[in-house]
């Protein structure tokens, strides 16, 4: 059976994350689904969050007055914090692959950065969250993508390289391009129209398809290590800081947004079945 990579959280970290996430285009274009899904229902919305991480986007959305909205997470520990620091939000540890019946037949689902982690592929987690999901219904959902500086520079990645070779040979095979941590799989990066073909594959209509955090996308390509001096560097959580030539090259970037993008999302909609 499919199985997510289970991460490890700081909530001492979620108020920096609230921060940068309110300035994210994706975080933002959430917002904006979750308003016209509220105006179109009358009433507030469904909403579940998959893969609720530090919860800080669940914070984000009670906050902004969306009072019926839960967060599934994969790690025990941080529920039981965010359970403990947040007793009147619902946040549920589990799977998102065997979810309750109380987390299905939702208005709007988001999924930031999950779908990736599981080395089978995206194909059963998308369509899990299909199923969760109510007629009408819509979902934001986003991934790495493999952008066109990423497929430029795998070609000259000899640690990557060697980490595939080593982990085929125990015979797991990737249907994506892997991205290692530390030599083990870590995430699947797909260009943007494997993610798009995916989503379509899962039952979705796509209604948006983007690009998102150029920042990331720039550092990873050129400064994956993070050393100041650099084009641009990450030096404090969701801060960056550029050179003059680190400046132009953000501006380029989001000029071609599939140039250097670490993240790409789709907003999805759940057709109504024909009777």
């Amino acid at each position: 059976m499919a199985k997510s990579i289970e991460f490890t959280w700081n909530p001492e970290e979620i108020s920096i994350y609230m921060r940068a996430k309110e300035k994210a285009v994706e975080y933002q274009d959430s917002v904006r689904v979750a308003n016209k899904v509220k105006k179109e229902l009358g009433r507030d919305p469904k909403i579940l969050e998959a893969g609720s991480g530090n919860g800080c986007v669940v914070l984000m959305f009670d906050k902004m007055g969306f009072k019926n909205i839960c967060g599934i997470e994969y790690n025990k520990e941080i529920i039981s914090v965010l359970n403990k620091e947040f007793p009147d939000i619902n946040f549920v540890n589990g799977d998102i692959l065997n979810m309750p019946d109380a987390l299905l037949h939702n208005d709007f689902i988001m999924s930031f950065g999950l779908m990736e982690h599981f080395i089978d592929g995206p194909d059963i987690p998308l369509k899990a969250m299909y199923n969760a999901l109510n007629d009408g219904g819509y979902a934001v959902i986003s991934v790495p993508c493999l952008n066109f500086a990423r497929r430029v520079k795998r070609y000259f990645d000899r640690g990557a390289k060697r980490a595939i070779k080593k982990v085929k040979k125990s015979g797991i095979k990737f249907k994506y391009y892997p991205w290692f941590l530390n030599g083990a799989f870590y995430e699947y990066h797909m260009t943007p129209r494997q993610f798009r073909r995916e989503c379509e594959n899962a039952g979705f209509k796509i209604i948006k398809h983007a690009a998102a955090q150029q920042n990331l996308g720039i550092m990873h390509v050129l400064n994956p290590h993070n050393k100041p001096g650099k084009l641009i560097w990450y030096y404090e959580l969701e801060e960056y800081n550029y050179s003059k030539m680190g400046r132009l090259v953000y501006w380029i970037a989001n000029k071609l947004p599939f140039l250097f993008n670490h993240f790409q999302y789709c907003i999805l909609y759940k057709e109504p079945k024909k009777l």
